[in-house]
């Protein structure tokens, strides 16, 4: 019964050590875990991510190789990073396929699948399959999903090479949750690579708004046609850095030539060149007509003919801008920039600020003209109405003169403050949309973030599950090694009971006793008056013998016991200190599991945070809508305000013309000059309010 006590003793002790060295590395794994998530979130972009979990993985789990198999239509198939042991062959750009992957497993792996294969040889793959892997010396692998936005990107995959290895459950959980944080990281890195672009589109935007009220201040200085063209291709060239910008003239006067440039020094100057395209006329004058704007990055790849190709080398042109340039509702002609050192891709603020310049040139000599008519006039009506009505006329001709200008100028800064506001619409528009795009990305992220909430949540429930059944178990133990140390105790009192006993025994056989050796000694003499006296000197030589006998068998006895005694007594201390121990880990776990409840509290307010998020996202999204609608429908009213203001712009200019032509009527100039000064108040006051 005692031995029974013992081996069940035992039991408990291997027991106690199996749950501390769970405990102990389950904390190990944990810490792996932590460190490698902190690393890994800390590179920023999709290859800097790859490369760090590869290292961090084949650190941690100390295997041959690690790589990320890409399943994205980018990389399907294809290693796209690696960590590889010196001495083993490199995989990082190898493609690995398996004819029934996809048809298979695909599906699998996007639902989380995780397979652990000790032995490929064992593991039913297709022959074309472990050739592959033969080329790489994989023995075995572990293979677990990365999914990002929802979507498989490619497999975390780890090799052992020189041997066939037994996966171990805190390897392949530690594995799996690394593949998932790998597709978290992806998705924070891309959330905040929008972001930045965001900032920097926004930067840009503004950078190219102040370039473009610079240039048009400056063309708008010029008030002669020569004067315009000049200051706009500098100003074009100096801006958007290109190697030369000319203004290609389609009116009577230059049709076919390059009337204005600016040219880098060390390329051919186009000044009075005529370029000829013999389609031109034909297919591109109408849709230049209605504001096509043209961006070739290379001229060899435009379908351009081979006679204007030649034209163009001639001019060492690579690439080039194209917007047409209108003057009184006609194609004037052409702003065209040229990049002749090299190809070059027009970015779209770029293309959209060369546009806006050209419609400025075309603003900018209306006025000019309007400026020149009005001078003329000016100058034909005095030379002709010198002798009549002199004084009252040159007092009205000075109001009206003074009216117009004013009034030309009220248009003109108008007509700028117009321009500027649709240019700021548009890229509010576009920065609405942008964010309202990032708001749909938030909404997503803040999904995928709300289910990984109840993923911890589920895990923490499952942790503290675990523990609870643990510290079951330790209680049970220690009530257990509490019995087994009462049985070894009273073990121990029985032998020492038994031990005594023996001594006495011993010590009773070994002495002589002179009462006995008397009555044995006249049994003995009463026997052999008897006749009995061979009897009992027989029996006399058996007890002493059953005598020597059992004094050998006590002589043996005691030393064991008193080893026995001695071994019982350490037990009793060792169990003793592993009660302690045990208690210890209770308390442990008892700690750590009121560390898992403040876990779970946090947990809990983090999904809450994250709903919050979700929510105010969708606002934001609905938000951004009505807001892009509001300014489409603000767009639409600045379009149609500058549409108005040419529409007065024209009609101002023939009311001064015809004006001039009938100087010679006071009456006329009379109710003229009370027309203009209320029209002049209705505009300002117009403008005002706008």
């Amino acid at each position: 019964m005692q031995v029974g006590f013992a081996l069940d003793n035992a039991n408990v002790l291997a027991q106690a050590n199996s749950f501390k060295e769970q405990a102990d590395a389950e904390a190990q794994w944990t810490n792996y875990f932590t460190d490698a998530v902190r690393v890994i979130r800390k590179s920023l972009s999709r290859e800097d991510i790859f490369e760090t979990s590869v290292k961090e993985v084949r650190r941690v789990m100390n295997s041959d190789r690690v790589v990320v198999y890409g399943l994205s239509s980018e990389s399907n198939g294809v290693v796209i990073a690696e960590s590889v042991s010196p001495g083993f062959t490199k995989a990082v750009g190898v493609t690995i396929k398996d004819p029934c992957f996809e048809a298979r497993y695909i599906e699998k792996y996007q639902n989380g699948r995780v397979k652990a294969t000790a032995n490929i040889y064992e593991a039913n793959y297709t022959s074309c399959y472990i050739e592959q892997l033969e080329k790489l010396e994989v023995k075995a692998n572990l293979v677990a999903p990365i999914i990002n936005e929802g979507k498989l990107l490619g497999l975390l995959v780890a090799h052992h090479c020189s041997q066939p290895h037994n996966w171990l459950a805190h390897e392949i959980k530690f594995f799996s949750q690394i593949a998932m944080q790998v597709g978290f990281a992806l998705d924070n890195a891309k959330v905040l690579a929008e972001a930045g672009n965001l900032r920097k589109q926004a930067d840009t935007e503004t950078q190219w708004t102040q370039y473009f009220t610079e240039t048009v201040k400056l063309i708008r200085q010029s008030l002669v046609k020569e004067n315009i063209l000049e200051t706009a291709t500098e100003e074009v060239r100096r801006v958007m850095d290109s190697d030369r910008v000319v203004v290609y003239g389609l009116n009577q006067e230059s049709f076919g030539i390059v009337s204005a440039e600016s040219v880098s020094p060390r390329f051919t100057k186009a000044l009075g060149v005529t370029i000829k395209d013999p389609c031109f006329e034909a297919r591109y004058i109408e849709k230049y007509q209605n504001g096509r704007v043209k961006a070739t990055a290379n001229i060899y790849e435009a379908n351009y003919t081979s006679c204007y190709i030649e034209q163009l080398e001639k001019l060492e042109v690579k690439a080039n801008l194209v917007a047409p340039i209108i003057n009184e509702g006609k194609l004037f002609g052409l702003l065209v920039t040229h990049q002749c050192s090299k190809p070059r891709h027009w970015e779209q603020h770029e293309v959209r600020w060369f546009s806006q310049i050209a419609m400025q040139i075309g603003f900018a000599l209306d006025n000019a003209q309007i400026i020149e008519q009005n001078s003329q006039t000016s100058e034909l009506t005095q030379n002709q109405q010198q002798n009549i009505f002199l004084p009252q006329q040159e007092d009205l001709r000075e109001v009206v003169i003074e009216l117009s200008k004013n009034n030309q100028m009220i248009f003109k800064a108008f007509w700028n403050k117009a321009l500027i506001l649709s240019n700021h619409l548009d890229a509010c528009r576009k920065q609405i949309q942008q964010m309202f795009e990032t708001a749909k990305v938030m909404t997503t992220t803040a999904s995928q973030a709300e289910q990984q909430v109840q993923k911890n949540y589920d895990l923490l429930e499952e942790e503290r599950a675990n523990i609870k059944s643990t510290l079951e178990s330790i209680s049970a133990l220690e009530e257990a090694v509490s019995h087994g140390g009462i049985k070894v105790k009273q073990l121990n009192q029985h032998c020492q009971n038994l031990f005594n006993l023996i001594n006495q025994l011993a010590a009773h056989l070994g002495k002589p006793n002179n009462s006995s050796y008397s009555m044995n000694g006249h049994f003995a003499e009463n026997n052999l008056a008897n006749g009995y006296g061979e009897t009992v000197i027989v029996h006399t030589d058996d007890i002493h013998k059953l005598k020597e006998q059992l004094l050998e068998v006590i002589v043996e006895t005691q030393p064991l016991l008193t080893s026995e005694m001695a071994e019982i007594n350490q037990i009793v201390e060792v169990m003793e200190d592993k009660t302690q121990q045990i208690s210890t880990w209770a308390k442990s776990l008892q700690t750590n599991e009121q560390k898992l409840d403040c876990i779970a509290t946090v947990n809990m307010q983090v999904g809450k945070l994250v709903c919050d998020i979700n929510q105010t996202a969708a606002i934001q999204t609905q938000t951004f809508q009505q807001a892009e609608q509001n300014m489409v429908l603000a767009e639409q009213v600045v379009e149609h305000i500058q549409e108005k203001l040419q529409f007065f712009t024209k009609w101002f200019a023939q009311l001064t013309t015809f004006a001039q032509n009938n100087t010679q009527k006071i009456i006329f100039w009379e109710h003229l000059k009370g027309f203009l000064a209320s029209f002049h108040r209705l505009i300002t006051s117009f403008t005002q309010k706008k």
